[in-house]
């Protein structure tokens, strides 16, 4: 979200100078600035107090103000005054919505400025990136919980190229990424596998976060006590690979139908991986995601129409077959592990003209079965590994829906399961690290069966509501 208000004040050395604000984006469905005011001290000591107030169609949104401040000099240039020192904040700033003072030092950042067509910007912008450090806190309770803290951007870190987290943030911290709500085709219309559903409209009207990364076993580990279900890929920078986890340990049983999305809603149980991450963090928001935000989140809200969330094949119909990708694809080699790159042990057979796979045996070997998270290029979202490595568990059930290719839906939360038995039958995203090119397909969907395998991982989804129930 993201609001420019534009306001003339004079600024002299004895003038004091207020305007009303001008909202330049009415009609912004997530924020709103309803007041701006700029006055100089007076007598002039140099300060200039801002007020403003924003308000966001999400309360518990934390967004990023910047301030800015320019003005056109005789040759018509406009010219930008730094805006660093203020007496109340340290930039850059972080809040939630609601009326604010901040106190701009002038005679710090611009000593001998004399106009009286200085024109103020202020502009607030929802937080890019949430990050909860893990190791910090233990107990569920106010005063020793998780931190959690905003970024707008990755920020640098010591011998790590820009624009990436370091191991850190894969192991102690859990990054999540703000997702705009949008609209885009959801599904897939191969009409020879009927169970991805047609390619039909899919509207989300919430902002949410999502994992940038698949949660790890060190994140796991060390919320749990637990590296995750007892299978394989436990040596080789363990801590830094995916953790394998069954819907149940996720978010509880559903005997009797009291863990069962979407009919019991946001509902974890007591000794869920959940809810102890949200006792922890003391927030109800962390969930797995539906399986409209995790494929809208793919394709990076529509960009990436194809097979592939980098969007090198975008366009391609609906109607083209998941069995035309063969392994060797240079778009998966690239996004993610699979059989063929790593997944698998794999060998030539001379007579049979054609590669088998077989197991990785050999678990501490990081270059056979699952890799490092982040090991592969990202989407245009910054999300990774959303192709391979672990199929990503959501809380759609199988079979899921079949969709009309007429069908408009808005924050579908999926099918409503009829009975308690089939609590567990959930829906898998994105593939894994045994499985051909052809499974790793964006619209693809997996079935997790609650069995403990080392195929299925999960993302972490935060929401700012619950989506309407079905």
């Amino acid at each position: 979200m993201k609001k420019l208000l534009f306001i003339c004040a004079a600024l002299t050395a004895l003038e004091s100078v207020s305007a009303a604000a001008v909202d330049a984006m009415n009609g912004d469905p997530d924020v709103k600035m309803t007041a701006l005011k700029v006055q100089q001290h007076y007598p002039w000591n140099g300060k200039v107090d801002i007020d403003f107030t924003f308000t966001s169609s999400v309360p518990e949104a934390f967004a990023f103000i910047h301030f800015k401040a320019r003005y056109v000099n005789k040759a018509g240039e406009t010219v930008e005054v730094p805006m660093k020192t203020f007496e109340q904040v340290t930039l850059p700033w972080c809040t939630n919505a609601g009326s604010y003072r901040v106190t701009w030092n002038s005679a710090a950042d611009a000593p001998a400025l004399q106009v009286t067509n200085l024109k103020y910007t202020v502009t607030a912008n929802m937080a890019k990136y949430m990050v909860i450090d893990l190791s910090k806190g233990t107990k569920a309770s106010a005063d020793n919980r998780y931190p959690i803290s905003y970024y707008e951007d990755v920020p640098d870190f010591p011998g790590v190229e820009k624009g990436k987290w370091d191991d850190y943030h894969k192991t102690t911290n859990l990054v999540l990424r703000l997702i705009q709500p949008g609209q885009f085709i959801q599904g897939w219309s191969d009409p020879g596998d009927a169970r991805e559903g047609r390619a039909h409209t899919a509207i989300l009207t919430k902002p949410y976060y999502l994992g940038v990364f698949e949660t790890t076993q060190g994140q796991y580990h060390l919320l749990t006590g637990s590296y995750g279900t007892s299978l394989p890929f436990t040596g080789g920078r363990r801590l830094l690979r995916p953790t394998t986890e069954t819907y149940q340990n996720i978010r509880g049983r559903g005997y009797n139908g009291t863990i069962n999305w979407p009919k019991t809603g946001s509902a974890v149980a007591a000794d869920s991986f959940l809810r102890k991450l949200r006792d922890r963090t003391g927030t109800e928001g962390f969930d797995l995601p539906t399986e409209c935000e995790w494929e809208y989140a793919s394709r990076c809200g529509g960009s990436a129409s194809g097979f592939w969330n980098d969007g090198s094949d975008a366009g391609i119909p609906t109607s083209t077959k998941f069995n035309t990708v063969k392994d060797g694809n240079e778009a998966m080699e690239r996004l993610g592990r699979y059989r063929h790159n790593g997944g698998m042990i794999k060998t030539w057979d001379e007579a049979g003209g054609t590669n088998i796979y077989t197991a990785a045996a050999a678990s501490s070997d990081e270059s056979l079965g699952t890799a490092v998270v982040g090991s592969y290029i990202p989407n245009a979202w910054g999300l990774y590994d959303m192709h391979g490595n672990v199929a990503e568990l959501t809380n759609g059930h199988w079979p899921g829906i079949t969709y009309a290719t007429t069908d408009v839906r808005v924050d579908d939360v999926g099918q409503v399961t009829q009975t308690w038995g089939q609590w567990g039958y959930r829906i898998a995203r994105g593939g894994d690290w045994n499985d051909p090119a052809s499974s790793c397909l964006v619209p693809r969907r997996g079935v997790n069966l609650n069995y403990e395998r080392a195929a299925f991982g999960f993302r972490l989804c935060w929401r700012f509501e619950t989506p309407a129930q079905e």
